[in-house]
């Protein structure tokens, strides 16, 4: 079977085969393949750093790119495990990723007689004492829970799912709730406070260099504009490409937010493909996919049909900001019917219409050639004024403004934290782990 580059959850046959991301302490290896050995024979594809990651790798890279692959972390608890710094930041970064917006599930598993960190202290785990008789027992219940949960998204930081009334004025409140909070390690923060304004540069060899990004970002002598002074000026529409982490999805739900709660760019239009499929084949199908967005869950058109119908009359007459997220997450035999519908969308509003596609720098992205979004934008990475007011933001947040002073000094000293720190979710993970 070819390996699917979409996260999450595969339909094989009639049987659903979930990635699952095995965190342990090294101490803890023989245990966790166990475990490993044990999801593999029920289907599913683990994931172990041991296996996975090349000699010459940047770990940390390696790691959060393994978890954007997978729809499970099971985190394996023990004495070690709780005080190694590694399985901390893997356990940070996963909890992010299962109560932001990008439905990795968190599963604690026990392996001695520890208490869980604070951080997964509300999620329930389970017991799997290597050398006891409940090992099995243990892991059957393991393999029943991810059966369980296959196909369910992971509680992601939503406002509960609600009813709109058939008014474009309360689908837009319903927006800016949705997206009006960014959670971090430090809680949640009003995103209007949290997101820092990273530049963009023009990447027009993104599809062809084989040169690595940050390297043509060095050299590019292009001017750094915000997105909202592209989608201000002549450039109405933008492909944005970004590592994981980079802040992509953030950028959308901020753009999202501010759209909803201004009158900058009309109507907000926020859809990740991943996660809502476009229904129908048709321009009709975006809309119901923001609605179901902003609605925190999934409902019937006919439900909907009043609000679709005042939207797509509010959308011709004022036009609309785009925001397609998840574009690389969808899978591989849906994207071109995707892509169709957004074209549609665009012929049908016309220059009312201003589109943003955020995608990693992987994928088709020939098939985004039919939507005219010009050469790819990058995200640049933090610099040294945005990496400081992040972790200062971050600490005192955490109740520890005093210990920014220390991890900026640390960072202005080692080169390759401060490189890895340009990354925001990186250096967010660099924050929990100084606390």
């Amino acid at each position: 079977m070819e390996r699917p580059s979409a996260r999450g959850p595969i339909l094989v046959g009639s049987r659903t085969v979930a990635r699952i991301f095995v965190s342990h302490a090294g101490v803890d290896e023989p245990a966790a393949r166990r475990i490993a050995d044990a999801l593999r024979e029920a289907g599913h594809e683990p994931w172990l750093a041991e296996d996975e990651i090349p000699t010459g790798a940047r770990i940390p890279t390696a790691i959060a790119q393994a978890l954007e692959d997978c729809a499970f972390a099971v985190v394996c608890l023990s004495r070690a495990a709780v005080a190694s710094g590694w399985v901390k930041h893997e356990l940070d970064l996963a909890v992010m990723r299962q109560f932001g917006r990008d439905e990795t599930r968190v599963l604690p598993i026990r392996l001695e007689d520890v208490d869980p960190p604070a951080v997964v202290a509300h999620i329930k785990y389970d017991d799997l004492f290597p050398g006891k008789q409940g090992f099995q027992d243990g892991v059957a219940r393991l393999v029943r829970s991810i059966a369980l949960h296959e196909g369910q998204p992971a509680p992601p930081q939503r406002a509960p799912a609600r009813a709109m009334e058939a008014s474009a004025e309360d689908y837009r409140r319903a927006v800016a709730e949705q997206h009006g909070f960014l959670l971090t390690p430090a809680g949640a923060i009003p995103i209007g406070e949290a997101y820092i304004d990273i530049s963009l540069w023009e990447d027009a060899k993104a599809a062809a260099s084989a040169r690595p990004a940050e390297e043509r970002e060095s050299r590019n002598d292009a001017p750094r504009v915000s997105l909202e002074q592209q989608l201000l000026g002549s450039r109405r529409s933008a492909l944005i490409l970004a590592d994981p982490g980079a802040g992509k999805t953030t950028l959308l739900r901020y753009l999202a937010w501010k759209t909803a709660t201004t009158d900058v760019f009309g109507t907000p239009l926020y859809v990740h493909l991943g996660r809502w499929p476009l229904r129908g084949g048709s321009p009709a199908g975006v809309i119901e996919a923001a609605v179901d967005d902003a609605a925190g869950g999934a409902s019937s058109a006919e439900a909907q049909r009043p609000l679709l119908d005042a939207l797509e009359s509010v959308i011709s007459r004022d036009g609309a900001l785009l925001l397609v997220d998840g574009i690389d997450e969808a899978p591989a035999d849906a994207l071109r019917p995707m892509i169709e519908c957004l074209v549609a969308l665009r012929r049908r509003v016309g220059r009312r219409l201003r589109l943003v596609v955020a995608s990693r720098p992987t994928g088709d992205l020939q098939a985004l050639s039919s939507l005219s979004l010009g050469a790819p934008l990058r995200l640049c990475g933090l610099d040294g004024v945005q990496r400081s007011a992040i972790v200062r933001q971050r600490l005192e947040k955490l109740g520890r403004a005093e210990g920014a002073h220390d991890l900026l000094r640390r960072l202005q000293r080692d080169s390759d934290l401060r490189w890895l720190s340009r990354n925001p979710l990186l250096l967010q993970l660099m924050v929990r782990l100084h606390t």
